[in-house]
């Protein structure tokens, strides 16, 4: 059983959470939607642990110094209240009465260790007998050839996938799932709700999410978090179906629409694939862009990228799509620089090209999928962007002052990026953003530095429907406004539509 009440938690003087209180019987999922920052993922960490603060006796005062998490009200999980427990408690309930399985995150793993030892280690701790790390890799379809590799040579679905078998090693009774489908493919997706659903009816399980449709799938009661307080909770079938609160009702209409939409995007972005595909692989030579050419890439014997040639114009979209392990995030790493290019060439090419070629000459920018893992947590929004302007180019910049031509330009990316200019938000915290706020930040931080070419990479998969819509209708408008190159890595159908983008899959290190 799950059990909170009054729970509250606040950091500095910004409040998460307010008297948050329901109750999970067990063989029991309920599930938890709300705005992206709103507090979800955070609530998670604090009935794992996870947090760096103190418990405190309601009510939380406002506290100027920022940074540090407090805590009140009560919340039991297996019978422990895991808000006043000791740090050896939680050890003892963590993997064996407790299980967490998360978005994955390359920096869930130990990087130093291989998939084989992952496993044998966690068998070990929870005392698993009957396991091998052969029997737990074919119970969730991790490849044997992968049981030698290091967390760096994983794609995002092989990571999920281990991520879920390592939680469920010590077969908890008590389960936390903090967005665990968001940005895998649809089979990958299909997999995880099969083993989830497997020994549902035995546990107590919390879901944490913003996906309507997996919520249909694995909850049976939901609660609606919005400004830190639950603002509506019943049956999933009730609250998703006749919604009551306002911020419910436009949850549900924003995913109806997207849903509605699939079919259409998929025929449409179909037809423009074939009808494009001479303008992506040829160009002219006065056109100015972005040129990629023979780029292949391997890990080992493993052929990742095979001798991929694309030519992206400037003031284009492309959405690049496809299977787990098929090159997308190989692929985003050399367009950004993260990875050194082995055999091939890109180069940004027409009026405006030098006889430069490589990642600097391009001036790609990441727009990553995890912002607030992108941010440092103590920057200030205008930290987070000064240290940009720093680390960039300084030839990029206006001529002039130094301190006024960097204002000037945090003001303007600013406004680009549709985030407030006014004092208040350029001095707050990072760690206090929203999921959609963050995602913002994280591209505005890109423009500053003059980027010709924004890689996004699941950029849309952490945030709710409504931070979903905001974020492709500004990269949309980026790329047609500021001539920019917007390449979004996806495995939603409906993105490539709404960006107006050409839409290719890359599958087995070739594009299709």
């Amino acid at each position: 059983m799950i059990d909170l009440s009054g729970v509250s938690l606040s950091v500095g003087q910004h409040h998460i959470l307010r008297d948050i209180s329901f109750r999970i019987e067990a063989g029991e999922t309920f599930c938890l939607i709300g705005e992206s920052g709103g507090g979800k993922t955070s609530l998670a960490h604090l009935l794992l642990g996870l947090l760096d603060g103190e418990y405190v006796e309601a009510p939380i005062q406002r506290r100027k110094h920022n940074g540090i998490f407090r805590w009140a009200g009560r919340a039991y999980v297996a019978r422990t209240d895991v808000l006043r427990a000791r740090p050896t408690e939680m050890r003892a309930l963590l993997g064996r009465r407790i299980g967490l399985i998360a978005q994955g995150l390359f920096d869930a793993l130990n990087p130093h260790q291989t998939v084989r030892q992952h496993i044998e280690e966690m068998i070990s701790i929870h005392h698993a007998a009957g396991c091998d790390a052969i029997s737990v890799s074919r119970d969730h379809n991790i490849p044997e050839a992968l049981l030698n590799r290091f967390p760096a040579d994983l794609s995002g679905g092989e990571i999920q996938r281990l991520l879920l078998a390592l939680a469920l090693i010590g077969n908890p009774d008590h389960l936390i799932l903090d967005e665990p489908t968001a940005s895998l493919d649809p089979a990958n997706k299909r997999f995880v709700i099969e083993v989830l659903q497997r020994e549902q009816c035995q546990r107590c399980q919390l879901l944490v999410t913003h996906d309507l449709d997996l919520a249909r799938q694995l909850a049976d009661r939901v609660g609606v978090l919005y400004q830190g307080e639950i603002v509506e909770t019943g049956t999933i079938d009730d609250v998703l179906s006749r919604p009551k609160h306002e911020y419910t009702r436009q949850l549900v209409l924003n995913d109806r629409g997207q849903s509605l939409s699939v079919s259409g995007a998929l025929a449409m972005t179909e037809m423009r694939k074939e009808a494009s595909k001479m303008h992506f692989f040829h160009h002219a030579p006065e056109e100015e862009g972005l040129r990629i050419s023979g780029l292949t890439h391997r890990y080992g014997n493993k052929t990742v990228i095979e001798d991929l040639s694309l030519y992206l114009p400037a003031g284009s979209s492309t959405v690049i799509e496809g299977p787990s392990g098929g090159g997308k995030s190989t692929l985003a790493r050399l367009l950004t620089g993260f990875e050194q290019i082995q055999h091939g060439e890109i180069k940004w090419c027409g009026r405006n090209a030098d006889n430069e070629t490589g990642v600097g000459a391009v001036r790609a920018a990441l727009v990553s999928q995890h912002p607030h893992r992108a941010l440092a947590r103590h920057f200030s929004v205008a930290d987070a962007l000064h240290e940009a302007i720093q680390l960039s180019d300084m030839k990029a910049l206006p001529s002039g002052s130094a301190n006024d031509s960097e204002h000037d330009r945090i003001i303007c990316v600013l406004k680009q990026a549709w985030l407030p200019t006014d004092q208040d938000f350029l001095e707050k915290r990072t760690a206090t953003l929203s999921g959609g706020e963050a995602q913002r930040l994280v591209i505005a931080r890109a423009l500053i530095t003059s980027s010709k070419c924004l890689v996004a990479d699941e950029p849309t998969s952490a945030l709710d429907m409504i931070a979903r819509s905001q974020i492709l209708m500004l990269l949309r408008q980026l790329a047609s406004m500021n001539k920019l190159i917007v390449v979004v890595f996806s495995h939603d159908p409906t993105v490539a539509s709404f960006l107006g983008a050409k839409r290719l899959e890359l599958r087995d290190g070739k594009l299709r």
